[in-house]
């Protein structure tokens, strides 16, 4: 991939002779693969691309890796959502970079990528340079983004003064799709000021008109709280919570200030009575936006303080069990340390009373700088988010479930009491009334995104003779979308058996509507509609999709057992290994015009398969974790979407375990949700969680379900 993606550079224009380079990450090893210095880019290969850790160290190759090493490590580990960085020296980014300037926001094209003008550094420190000199170019750029609060994930591009461009993203492909952008965008600029030299920024309104066409933002995490709350009593003396105070804010400055934690870490002041405690537990229900706390007990607490507020509390907790100081201070440690630094047993008096309530959380233990802790919380703030998500949430049906079908059922004032939000079923009628409604102005808007987005099938380009069928399912989308927030819906269903007024089935509409972020299932099937739109939050900002999947027919070859997954038409292009065609076929059932959808194949890795199932007594989240396979042989007469996987631990102990817990042929699957997350999600939901995976035994797994069936009954 490395390779491919520095072979672009020449090809594109980017670079001259040994100028520039690709890297792309490995997250899982903590290496990532970089062009080798002073190799022409004809001569590279895979074979020569040098492989190195974060610190620099090569682990794979025997040529020296490039001299910009030290900066894309700094980047890795400071930004852990990026897949790939791209460096060039490109003529006219370049040339900006070297006048030190920002390149302003003057036309729409820039607007199109980016809201902001594309920073640039400020110069390098004399020390700076006679020192660590890479590795102090990648600080410049972090120290950059901190001061003008801009998001790496938003602005995936800078300029380093005095130097050249880098760019950034989760894939190769749009690392090198940034640079190349960027010096289109930095040519525009250029010739601008030629031209007009008074020329004005772009307006605001076109700015976000123009980004919001490319960009739909549906979900965006750093819009909720976590709330970090610190116990302790007035015992200790003013002297000590004074000390308290200041070390619990520095820890939630800490957590907030780290990018792999999705959502705001909010310090609270020390609680050290009852009333302050059920006064901020009170608080925190009524906060909308805070999605939980993280509490911790720097000194003791006395636990009966906390009873009165967390019988009363209805956001999740996270328990951090951590100390300020990572090691004991042998030399110097006394009484006066041992009296401020009490967590070891200031949070076991605290666990007490929360088992004692019954009460479902979090524990996360150990040191608070410790990647494994940040991982921990960024999981349970993700799950967090989700259930907040979930709180009032409105999921549409468009008709009703598909006849006679069993699992797509289940008692939804259920539903509503456990999990808090609503299904409610609409006409397709009052649907069709809206999609009449759309103006042709919107779907040229529309047509003209699905053609810079996707690969068009000839017959529905311009010329091609079923183009009527792409503007109908355009007008599909746009009344579907218009229908959804005029709601307030953050998912739906349909089912083919209910298509009134409907020139065909939504195919494409589904799929694009749910990379927006809604939750979509088929037939009807509101559960995994619901279950869909809470992966997404918890996805949210991740590489790799989520999708509506359904188990469609198997591949038994001993050798390589493997399951097909697809629909008819609706799983969400978020997980496609490549950009998706635009197709329209005949399809056999609905008895309406041919539908248009978006074919494709699904990118290999690790995922996993979700199902929420209504057992009567309890809702169950099954999960099984899969591994995603290229498709093997091409498939010219199937026009769908398609994701090919493996299942842990194999296939026919996988599909007997899901076939024992009841498991749907609906499922959601995501490629960036963790079981972790999904464990963390069912505790806060209190929702029976049943895991299939590389350990499962049927033999355990079915007395597992025995005593589940006790456990979680109502």
């Amino acid at each position: 991939e490395a390779f491919l993606a520095n072979r672009q550079l020449p090809e594109l224009g980017l670079v001259l002779f040994t100028f520039g380079n690709v890297s792309v990450v490995d997250r899982a090893k903590e290496v990532f693969a970089i062009k080798p210095s002073g190799i022409p880019y004809q001569d590279l290969s895979p074979e020569v691309m040098t492989v190195v850790d974060f610190d620099g160290n090569v682990v794979e190759g025997t040529l020296r890796p490039s001299s910009d090493t030290k900066t894309h490590a700094v980047l890795y580990r400071a930004w852990p959502l990026i897949g790939a960085i791209t460096h060039t020296h490109s003529t006219y980014a370049s040339s900006w970079a070297q006048s030190g300037r920002d390149i302003p926001i003057y036309g729409t094209t820039h607007a199109d990528h980016n809201t902001v003008d594309i920073p640039c550094t400020l110069p390098m420190s004399d020390e700076m340079i006679l020192g660590d000199y890479e590795y102090e170019t990648g600080q410049q750029v972090l120290q950059c983004f901190e001061q003008r609060d801009l998001s790496y994930e938003a602005v995936e591009m800078v300029l380093i003064g005095s130097h050249a461009p880098f760019t950034w993203g989760k894939t190769a492909e749009k690392a090198v799709y940034n640079s190349a952008v960027l010096e289109q965008i930095a040519h525009m600029a250029w010739l601008t000021e030629q031209i007009n030299p008074q020329t004005s920024r772009l307006k605001d309104a076109l700015i976000q008109k123009h980004f919001e066409r490319k960009h739909v933002i549906v979900i965006d995490l750093k819009k909720y709280e976590v709330w970090f709350v610190t116990g302790s009593q007035h015992l200790y003396g003013a002297a000590v919570l004074e000390q308290v105070a200041k070390n619990a804010q520095t820890i939630a400055n800490y957590l907030n200030s780290q990018a792999s934690i999705p959502v705001q870490i909010v310090f609270k002041p020390v609680v050290k009575t009852m009333e302050e405690i059920t006064a901020l537990c009170k608080e925190a229900n009524h906060t909308e936006n805070c999605a939980g706390l993280i509490t911790w007990m720097h000194t003791f607490s006395p636990a009966k303080m906390w009873i009165n507020g967390l019988k009363q509390l209805i956001k999740p907790t996270l328990h951090l069990h951590t100390q300020f100081n990572r090691d004991i201070p042998w030399s110097e440690i006394d009484m006066n340390f041992m009296n401020l630094n009490q967590s070891a047993h200031g949070d076991r008096e605290y666990g007490y009373i929360v088992t004692r309530l019954g009460l479902n959380r979090k524990v996360v233990v150990g040191y608070w700088q410790d990647p494994n802790i940040l991982g921990d919380i960024n999981d349970w703030a993700r799950a967090a988010c989700a259930w907040q998500d979930w709180q009032g949430a409105r999921f549409i049906r468009f008709g009703d479930n598909m006849r006679n079908v069993a699992v797509t059922e289940g008692d939804k004032i259920q539903a509503e009491i456990d999990f808090g939000y609503t299904v409610n079923t609409f006409a397709v009628g009052d649907l069709v009334k809206v999609i009449h409604q759309v103006s042709d102005d919107a779907i040229n808007g529309l047509l003209q995104d699905y053609a810079e987005q996707y690969e068009l099938a000839h017959n529905l380009t311009e010329s091609g003779d079923a183009r009527e069928a792409l503007r109908e399912a355009a007008r599909i989308e746009l009344g579907m979308e218009a229908f959804l927030q005029q709601e307030n819906a953050k998912g739906f269903t349909n089912t083919f058996e209910d298509l009134h007024g409907m020139a065909q089935l939504p195919g494409i509409a589904s799929q694009r509507l749910m990379a927006k972020g809604y939750g979509f299932a088929a037939e009807g099937d509101w559960k995994t509609a619901a279950l869909i739109r809470a992966m997404k939050v918890m996805g949210a900002g991740l590489a790799g999709g989520c999708s509506f999947m359904e188990d469609y027919t198997y591949h038994f070859d001993p050798a390589n057992p493997m399951v097909l997954g697809a629909h008819m038409l609706e799983v969400c292009p978020t997980i496609a290994a490549a950009k998706p065609r635009v197709e329209v076929h005949h399809l056999g059932i609905g008895g309406k015009a041919a539908p248009v959808r978006l074919v494709f194949n699904a990118k290999a890795g690790p995922a996993l398969n979700a199902s929420l199932l209504n057992m009567g007594n309890h809702f169950r989240l099954l999960v099984n974790t899969v591994k995603t396979v290229d498709a093997p042989h091409e498939m010219p007469k199937l026009p769908v979407a398609r994701a090919f996987w493996q299942p842990n631990p194999d296939l026919k102990t996988a599909c007997a375990a899901w076939i024992y817990a009841g498991g749907a042929h609906h499922t959601s699957y995501s490629q960036n949700v963790t079981t972790h997350m999904l464990d963390c999600f069912a505790d806060i939901s209190r929702c029976e969680l049943v895991l299939i995976d590389e350990q499962t035994q049927l033999s355990q797994f079915r007395k597992e379900l025995r005593w589940n069936e006790q456990a979680y009954a109502r």
